[in-house]
């Protein structure tokens, strides 16, 4: 009789210490993101092209020879060109005017993101209203530089 409750004890033991994954389960999946400013004392350090999600969303970013930036847009396929930039620290504000006529506001920092501890440099855009299948709405959105 004890050598039966042992190994019922033994197999019970077993079978709570074996792997969740054994049954299914997944385990925790543990994932770093986060978001450093970054800030440039040369604009021209600012200029590339920047893609987000997907191809449909991209940022073309080029200094000017008078001091300021420039910055033109592709918005799920909509060309975007903006106006009245200004850059304070790694901040961009902006009026946004679309190609076909409608206006919005840019707000951005420029960022590195360290997603699992690789960094990318990029510029961080909030405000968006970008709706992915499934019924996601995205209002911030990081393009990294190319």
């Amino acid at each position: 009789m004890k050598s039966r409750f042992v190994i019922v004890l033994v197999a019970l033991a077993l079978v709570t210490s074996a792997s969740p994954e054994l049954f299914g389960q997944k385990t925790k999946k543990i994932k770093e993101k986060r978001f450093e400013v970054v800030v440039r004392q040369n604009l021209k350090d600012y200029e590339g092209t920047y893609t987000g999600i997907e191809p449909d969303y991209v940022i073309e970013i080029r200094a000017t020879a008078d001091g300021k930036l420039e910055i033109n847009s592709l918005e799920d396929g909509l060309s975007v060109t903006l106006t009245n930039v200004k850059v304070t620290g790694a901040r961009v504000i902006a009026d946004k005017l679309y190609a076909n006529g409608r206006r919005g506001k840019f707000d951005a920092t420029f960022s590195n993101r360290i997603l699992n501890g690789v960094s990318a440099f990029g510029i961080l855009v909030d405000g968006l209203d970008v709706h992915l299948d499934g019924g996601v709405v995205l209002n911030r959105l990081f393009y990294r530089r190319n």
